[in-house]
């Protein structure tokens, strides 16, 4: 590392350890120490960025995901967010998927010096785990001196709620508020403002004409809701934000107590991280209670044997590195509909993608979780992927079609060639518009349109647009090429897209659950999905277990 710094030093050993004792004789120790070369460069041009050393977050990660393990006794799921993207945080046991083996070489999606700051890595643990796992890092952080305080929120007035408030006080009937409130729109969980809704915001959205009618009927109403809305009225707990520091946490901050009593952080998280705290995130998902509930139907019944610890038995028999891949009838039974709530693909949409795209790798099983989401005119990215994997030649025509050459088809093919043809996710399309060849964006640019494409703000999407077609041609790409990234490529992604390294992570956990249907009886996995979703999880029910301390 090049450092005098004792955290620095001590992260470097730990990482040294981990290599140790995960390494496999398949590893080609060149690539390993050219890619933690990679990592430590990056860790250290931030931390010099922001003033601040990264090492210390790392260790804390590593710690809290031990906690969570041991004294929580909560499974952790393999990664999260772009967490799973850095060599270094599987080697610590932070993530369980290595992104050597799963060709993920996106260390500058996690961290990068063109945008300094600290990293935020993201885990889940069992659903019904959370409260203990707070618990059991607060007493650690307790005892050496220190606290975990959960981050509070503060809900504010919405614009129906706005609307309806001030029609009780202006006394309005309220079928009349209900006809208003019916007209507002909702885009991805979100209504429109009042002033989207009376003047439109310029872009994509225009002003409702019965709406302003109903306005310049009620003028008063208009004039109270307007004041309401925005307005700072309830108090909560953030769903999985938490603050962990090393010392009085009155030395950093103060606290307040909820309406139920609990306490919170006197200031929000983003006023939080502005005062130098930093927050860490204590997520679930229900897939891991039924992952461990099937776990322990098997250890009740001798199916698999308890290792001496929740840790050691899931490496065991389900850890990333042991897992079955490749076997034709387990993803016979996936294409079936055979594997019930399989992770992230257990609704309607979800079994419909399946079946449309019949995955037989993780990758395509990945993928599977991008395309159902995403949108765009014409033919659904969905169907083009199902259509172009039945048959790639379609996909060749396609770009033959659009005016490409061979010479361009061989560099999308780098980036596409096992994506089907479609470029489904963030950092496909982040790896395109910086290919020298056809529009060398720096990273800040590719970054920036990652961000503005998944807004759809179209103000901002013409000036990046702009920009990728100027330095295209700066480059001295076709036309051709560059209509067909943007106008193809592009397009599949405007107003959403995923991460690759998540959907891999969340990928995985389907595996797991798919390797537990397949590779044991799946009477198991059946009553361990029946238990969870009927919340009919009793751990006094296997005595036998607690009795031998499983």
């Amino acid at each position: 590392l090049h450092t005098d710094n004792k955290h620095d030093n001590y992260l470097a050993r730990l990482v040294a350890h981990g290599y140790v004792e995960k390494y496999d004789s398949s590893w080609d120790d060149d690539v390993y120490f050219s890619r933690l070369e990679e990592e430590f460069w990056t860790l250290r041009e931030v931390g010099n960025k922001i003033e601040q050393p990264m090492a210390d977050y790392f260790i804390t990660m590593s710690k809290i995901i031990d906690i969570c393990w041991n004294e929580a006794g909560s499974l952790v799921g393999p990664s999260r967010g772009s967490a799973g993207a850095l060599l270094i945080n599987y080697l610590l046991g932070i993530t369980q998927m290595n992104p050597v083996e799963m060709e993920l070489p996106f260390v500058w999606r996690f961290l990068h010096p063109s945008r300094p700051d600290l990293p935020d890595i993201d885990f889940d643990t069992e659903s019904d785990k959370r409260a203990k796992v707070f618990m059991e890092v607060k007493k650690y952080f307790e005892s050496i001196g220190g606290d975990v305080i959960n981050v509070c929120t503060f809900g504010t007035e919405g614009t129906k709620s706005a609307l309806k408030t001030a029609g009780r006080g202006l006394k309005i009937d309220d079928d009349v508020i209900n006809y208003i409130t019916a007209m507002i729109p909702n885009e991805r969980g979100f209504d429109w403002s009042l002033h989207d809704c009376y003047y439109g915001n310029g872009e994509d959205k225009k002003p409702i004409k019965a709406f302003v009618e109903q306005m310049e009927q009620y003028p008063r109403l208009w004039e109270l809701a307007s004041s309401i809305e925005g307005l700072i009225t309830r108090l909560g707990v953030h769903a999985s934000g938490v603050v962990c520091v090393n010392d009085d946490f009155n030395k950093y901050n103060s606290y307040m107590k909820t309406s139920k009593g609990q306490l919170v952080t006197a200031f929000d998280l983003h006023t939080l991280e502005r005062c130098g705290l930093v927050k860490y995130d204590f997520l679930t998902v229900s897939a891991l209670d039924r992952v461990r509930q099937c776990m322990t139907y098997m250890l009740e019944d001798g199916t698999i044997e308890w290792q001496g610890s929740l840790r050691k038995t899931y490496d065991k028999y389900l850890s990333p590195k042991v897992l079955d891949f490749d076997s034709e009838e387990m993803w016979d039974m996936v294409g079936r509909g055979e594997i019930s709530s399989l992770f992230q693909f257990d609704t309607l949409v979800g079994s419909q993608a399946i079946k449309d795209i019949q995955p037989r790798s993780l990758t395509q099983l990945a993928a599977s979780s991008s395309l159902m989401r995403l949108m765009s005119e014409g033919e659904l990215p969905l169907a083009k992927f199902a259509r172009f994997k039945r048959a790639p030649e379609l996909w060749y025509d396609e770009m033959r079609d659009a005016g490409l050459n061979a010479a361009e088809i061989k560099i999308l093919e780098k980036y596409l060639a096992k994506k089907c043809g479609v470029g489904e996710s963030q950092e496909v399309i982040m790896q395109i518009v910086m290919d020298p060849q056809i529009s060398a964006f720096d990273m800040k640019e590719a970054n920036k349109l990652r961000k503005t494409i998944a807004k759809k703000k179209f103000r901002e999407i013409e000036a990046v647009k702009a920009l990728f077609y100027e330095k295209g041609h700066a480059a001295g790409t076709r036309d051709a090429l560059l209509d067909y990234v943007w106008n193809v490529q592009v397009n599949y992604q405007l107003g959403y897209s995923f991460s690759e390294i998540h959907t891999t992570a969340y990928a995985l956990i389907a595996l797991q659950e798919m390797n537990l249907a397949y590779k044991y009886p799946i009477i198991y996995w059946n009553c361990a999905c029946l238990s969870v979703d009927s919340s009919a999880i009793n751990a006094q029910d296997f005595y036998n277990l607690i009795e031998n301390d499983i």
